[in-house]
């Protein structure tokens, strides 16, 4: 099982980790907070661990909104402090502490029914610093505080370790300029030998360490990433690493308490968040095709998309309507693969529903998803729109667990036409059903008691003749395509049924188990062609029955002509594109 693996004491760490029932980070609910997902870069077998080494074309399989915590991505060489806090609040290792105690700045209580503190601080409640300079600094809304180097603007000394704990109010952001810099480094290596670290995304985590020169001509800015921890940020300089390197000058540093705009995460469909000049203003940049303060228009001009190859949250106009029931990305379930693509969404829960997030400009629009319901399952697929009050519902798209074992495209934007005029040479979608007693025919004119019948229009027209069979036996066409698109049809023809006794003419619908209904009959006559319209809404494995029912006449005849089958109800006919109106 072993066998050619490279040991490292991250990788036992790792899967200790999964061991006591941890799972990776890139499989957390808001992973588009933090990361992208190449889907296409993923070998198909790795699709549920899409790490960097399972790429198959040496391509990154995930990429950091974030790139300059790059870092943090590494595999570690011990448990992280939130490892250990997440065992410890799962196991519930202080349940049986006598006294209450309360960890201040992130801290928690551990089986020795201590505070275990972020590193830099300790105490007994985690509200002393560990250096020997620093302090904490407690800003108020909009409050500037300036941090140097021990000893600044001369050289620092050897065998420091400064921390400070910069906190402000709730729904406030930090954000740390560096006037300058001048920390001891290789000269030709990356390599700090000293050093400044910034933690501005979690403080029981690594920070940014930065060390070399930075003049005043170059700031340098930092903002605490949003999270849970986005009102408090550490810094810490360290000259006790190489501590027969010479010093240098140090740092000059401002810290700022601002209202963060971006702090609730406003913009919507992927859109990025900046902040603005003055407190609790922002500004969002858009993907192609939306616009609005948040991103939260469509424009009527712009096609979107929701693409799973892209997570939800990224440059998709739905969202999940309760993290608790979610959709899961797969590659393959039981033999299905991915109808486009490399990964599609299925259902991981009883129920899922995704919500569209954006304001539609004024115009018509269609929809368009494949979809797959496996065969004989109890499965439903809805599509309904309301207001956001759902005080007012209307279901568009319904399919259901008689789907066969395929992807279907649920049409929304289809515009074919499908038609039948029994003209030689021309494309007709009906044929001559083998489950009947005998064959409708084609003729070009029919003498009846009333003169001569011709076609609607063109020269021919098909016509049932009951001399050809017994009272009762039937002529059936059906539809030579077996897979139409599931959208709602409008099925109109000419029909003329020329004497009393004549029989009857039916039309039936069946769907992917040959179940069968009845939708039109006639039994009535005249000397005239009449038109009959007739309404199917969207079904799955649609099948379509003509059915001629011979009468107790032997000597008169059922004529039929002008088929067509066009998307929509009937009466509404419209020009290029149909859709159903959301």
């Amino acid at each position: 099982m072993f066998q050619n693996f490279f040991f490292l004491t991250g990788t036992f760490v790792h899967e200790m980790c999964h061991t006591l029932g941890m799972n990776h980070e890139h499989v957390r609910s808001d992973r588009t907070r933090y990361m992208k997902v190449n889907w296409l870069n993923i070998k198909d077998e790795k699709i549920s661990a899409f790490l960097p080494s399972f790429s198959w074309n040496k391509k990154k399989t995930i990429e950091l909104r974030e790139k300059e915590f790059g870092f943090l991505t590494t595999m570690r060489h011990e448990f992280s402090f939130y490892d250990i806090g997440e065992i410890n609040q799962v196991y519930q290792c202080a349940a049986n502490c006598s006294r209450s105690i309360t960890c201040n700045n992130f801290g928690f209580v551990n089986h020795n029914c201590e505070c275990r503190c972020p590193d830099g601080l300790t105490g007994t409640n985690c509200d002393e610093i560990d250096g020997n300079c620093g302090g904490i600094l407690d800003l108020e809304s909009g409050q500037e505080e300036k941090i140097n180097s021990p000893g600044w603007p001369s050289k620092y000394k050897i065998n420091l370790k400064c921390v400070w704990l910069i906190r402000a109010p709730l729904n406030h952001r930090i954000k740390v300029t560096i006037n300058r810099l001048n920390i001891a480094k290789h000269r030709r290596k990356s390599r700090c030998y000293h050093w400044l670290e910034v933690k501005s995304y979690l403080i029981g985590d690594p920070g940014i360490k930065l060390c070399g020169k930075l003049s005043e001509m170059s700031k340098a800015h930092f903002f605490h990433i949003i999270n849970e921890e986005a009102n408090v940020l550490m810094m810490k300089f360290d000259s006790t690493f190489a501590n027969d390197k010479a010093p240098t000058q140090g740092f000059d540093v401002v810290v700022q308490a601002f209202r963060s705009g971006c702090i609730s995460m406003p913009c919507k469909t992927g859109g990025t968040c900046h902040e603005g000049e003055n407190d609790f203003t922002y500004r969002c940049s858009c993907f192609p095709g939306y616009s609005g303060h948040n991103c939260e228009i469509v424009r009527a001009d712009a096609v979107v998309k929701c693409n799973m190859e892209i997570d939800f949250g990224i440059d998709c106009f739905l969202r999940l309507e309760n993290e608790q029931k979610k959709w899961a990305i797969d590659n393959s379930v039981q033999g299905v693969k991915a109808n486009k693509g490399s990964v599609f969404a299925k259902l991981k829960d009883k129920t899922a529903t995704l919500v569209s997030v954006v304001e539609f400009e004024g115009k018509r629009r269609c929809l368009s998803f494949d979809y797959f319901i496996k065969r004989g399952s109890r499965g439903i697929i809805e599509v309904y729109y309301g207001n956001n009050g759902r005080s007012l519902r209307k279901t568009v798209f319904r399919a259901n667990g008689k789907t066969v074992n395929r992807w279907i495209k649920n049409q929304r934007t289809n515009t074919t036409v499908y038609t039948c005029n029994f003209e030689p040479r021309s494309n007709c979608f009906l044929t001559q059903s083998y489950n009947d007693y005998f064959d409708w025919s084609i003729n070009e004119v029919k003498e009846n008691d009333f003169g001569f019948i011709q076609a609607v229009e063109g020269h021919h027209f098909t016509y049932l003749n009951s001399s050809s069979g017994s009272r009762g036996h039937k002529a059936i066409y059906t539809n030579k395509i077996s897979d139409f698109p599931v959208i709602d049809r409008c099925l109109t023809f000419k029909y003329l049924m020329n004497r009393p006794g004549v029989g009857k003419l039916i039309v039936k619908t069946g769907d992917a188990y040959g179940l069968d209904k009845i939708v039109w009959s006639k039994h009535n006559y005249g000397p005239t062609w009449r038109k009959a319209a007739i309404f199917l809404p969207a079904d799955p494995g649609l099948n379509i029955f003509i059915e001629g029912i011979a009468g107790r006449s032997r000597t008169h005849y059922i004529a039929m002509d002008d088929f067509i089958l066009r998307p929509g109800r009937c009466g509404q006919e419209h020009e290029g594109k149909w859709c159903a109106e959301l």
